[in-house]
């Protein structure tokens, strides 16, 4: 959410996407099953990026994102987009059967809460794509963009605690800033 608000300009900032060649939403639909998905859940979804490439593959698919210039320019890749918190959001909705959140973890200094929420959204047998930023500290790291960076062994143990079974976990490249490749790791985990 907060890194986003400092947007002044959704075409400038679509170009630095493309420009940084963000890389998240590309790795995570190469994860997925090949299958159509019934209630999607797109978290942080920006201006759309994961929804004009799923939209035609799911039968309802709901973006959520804390900047309204955003949402206005993503509504057309969902069939229903909401100005909302991401916590507050998952608390009032369930039934989802995929839960995506593609290169925003940055902006959670909560995974662990954001993770239980999502379990209890999900639908059992429900999966949730996502990527993180990685860090070899044990505990969450604040890098120089003061994005936050999670231990990928510390979130898988959270994923498995809240009740997930890791199908793919997998090192990655999330985009590419100033020339230096940040990186990252998607999960696909089912609820159990």
């Amino acid at each position: 959410g907060n890194y986003y608000n400092i947007v002044k300009d959704l075409n400038d900032y679509e170009s630095q996407m493309k420009k940084i060649n963000a890389q998240s939403v590309d790795k995570l639909l190469r994860l997925l099953p090949k299958k159509t998905f019934a209630n999607v859940l797109d978290i942080g979804c920006g201006t759309g990026a994961f929804g004009k490439m799923f939209k035609n593959k799911v039968k309802h698919i709901t973006g959520i994102d804390m900047a309204p210039a955003m949402l206005e320019k993503a509504k057309k890749y969902y069939h229903t987009v909401r100005n909302t918190d991401t916590l507050l959001y998952l608390k009032k909705h369930t039934g989802f059967d995929l839960i995506v959140a593609a290169d925003v973890f940055c902006c959670f200094d909560n995974p662990e809460e954001v993770i239980n929420a999502v379990g209890l959204a999900l639908q059992t047998g429900g999966i949730f794509a996502f990527t993180i930023e990685n860090t070899d500290k044990k505990q969450d790291n604040i890098n120089y963009m003061g994005r936050f960076e999670q231990n990928p062994n510390r979130i898988a143990s959270v994923l498995e605690k809240a009740g997930f079974d890791i199908q793919h976990r997998t090192d990655c490249v999330l985009r590419t800033e100033n020339g230096i490749d940040v990186k990252g790791t998607a999960f696909v985990a089912v609820k159990k």
